[in-house]
């Protein structure tokens, strides 16, 4: 999903999409090796707090005003833990997964639209 100030972050990811749906799942697929791509949404930690104080300082708030709508974008109403992308690595290196290839695995506690922030004012 792409948001504002990331242009470049964004094309990178959907160049991989691209490059995991359209070549590498076909081109190793003959050799029974499974590619796939994980997506995560925000993971919490340091990276997303320094993008949450840089979104802030753009748009002339403060960080927990934007967390907070950051949150209020997501049915779960929370960041994802590295330890969830961890589980679906490891789910998808089981034989349970043996059929999964060319996929774009989200995981983001059905994430909105970030891109359409609205900050209300005080």
């Amino acid at each position: 999903m792409g948001t504002p100030l990331r242009s470049s972050y964004s094309a990178t990811k959907w160049g991989l999409i691209g490059l995991t749906k359209n070549i590498w799942a076909m081109e190793y697929g003959e050799d029974n090796i499974r590619i796939n791509t994980i997506c995560p949404s925000s993971v919490n930690g340091e990276r997303i707090e320094q993008v949450i104080k840089r979104e802030a300082k753009y748009r002339n708030t403060t960080p927990e005003k934007i967390k907070a709508v950051y949150l209020s974008q997501t049915s779960l109403k929370s960041f994802i833990d590295a330890e969830e992308i961890v589980g679906m690595i490891v789910y998808l290196l089981s034989p349970l997964a043996k059929r999964i290839t060319g996929q774009m695995l989200v995981i983001d506690g059905h994430t909105e639209n970030l891109s359409m922030i609205e900050i209300e004012e005080e």
